[in-house]
């Protein structure tokens, strides 16, 4: 009795495979042993001669199909044949799935645990030990997994389904450095085709704020007749979305200006130089801006919060 197995050499996945698994590999190796030194093996696929190869002096043969497979299901059987010509019967089939097909599933970052940023949807995080959560278009194909990486594409981690179209990878154990750092995620088939890429932006700043900073609100530009122009606290306007305006100081790279009222964000100001401007949308009347000092790095605030008179 001839008997052998298939090993997969390319892609994703590699090394021996069972009988009945999907391969991106078209010319597998083959081989087997316990064979009769001088023997011939020879090789079928679906019956018909695709090549043969020697017993070594220690019973064992290795084969490679000189013609790639094509991408379909394989019955690769053996049969020995001694020096004098007699052929044995064949070798029960391995079953070879050749699958060149990438998967029609995407994979998304869809978020990142903790997100401390302006949003929890910012991608901007204080956190170094990050879950990472990937969300996949349409269902997976029996065997196919998620797949994140978190250096740009270096290296790929496992993520684990969670629930419905949501899978998870926890790198809570491996603190990441400061930066901006590129996630990706891709769906790859279990025959190791991988999917179409995608790619999220991720900022991590677990430093201090800065300090020695200084912000204020100076004046709000108002475009509305019949008074138009700059005008300073204490004013009464009929524009309601006038264009708030004021100085900062002290700020470094990465720093930004944010304006608040009370607790809810208001918006993310434009900066120039040492002045700032931000154009705010549908503002109640009766409103006085004040300034409070603070700081920004991604992840931190430097924040006006405007308070109702």
């Amino acid at each position: 009795m001839v008997n052998g197995t298939f090993e997969d050499n390319v892609g994703f996945v590699q090394g021996p495979q069972p009988s009945g698994t999907a391969t991106d590999d078209t010319t597998p190796g083959l081989g087997g042993s316990g064979g009769t030194f001088g023997d011939v093996i020879k090789v079928y696929d679906n019956g018909s001669l695709i090549g043969s190869t020697a017993v070594d002096k220690n019973g064992n043969w290795s084969f490679t199909p000189v013609t790639p497979l094509t991408e379909a299901e394989h019955k690769l059987s053996f049969t020995a044949v001694d020096p004098v010509g007699n052929e044995s019967k064949p070798s029960a089939p391995i079953v070879v799935n050749v699958d060149l097909t990438a998967p029609k599933a995407k994979a998304t970052i869809s978020a990142i645990n903790e997100d401390t940023g302006s949003s929890s949807t910012d991608f901007v995080t204080s956190d170094q030990t990050l879950i990472i959560s990937a969300t996949v278009d349409v269902a997976l194909e029996a065997g196919a997994k998620v797949q994140v990486s978190l250096d740009d594409g270096k290296n790929w981690h496992n993520a684990t389904l969670v629930s419905g179209n949501t899978y998870s990878y926890d790198n809570r154990a491996s603190a990441l450095p400061d930066g901006t750092h590129s996630f990706l995620a891709r769906v790859v088939d279990a025959a190791g085709n991988p999917g179409a890429t995608t790619r999220q932006a991720v900022v991590i700043d677990s430093g201090k704020p800065t300090s020695d900073n200084a912000v204020a609100i100076t004046n709000y530009a108002d475009d509305v007749d019949p008074v138009k122009g700059d005008f300073t606290s204490g004013t009464s306007t009929n524009d309601t979305t006038p264009l708030l305006k004021g100085t900062v100081a002290g700020l470094v790279n990465g720093d930004v200006v944010q304006v608040f009222e009370g607790t809810t964000l208001l918006g993310t100001a434009q900066l120039s130089g040492s002045a700032w401007s931000l154009q705010l949308a549908n503002t109640p009347a009766a409103r006085t801006p004040t300034p409070q000092r603070s700081s920004m790095r991604p992840g931190t605030w430097a924040r006006h919060r405007p308070t109702s008179s």
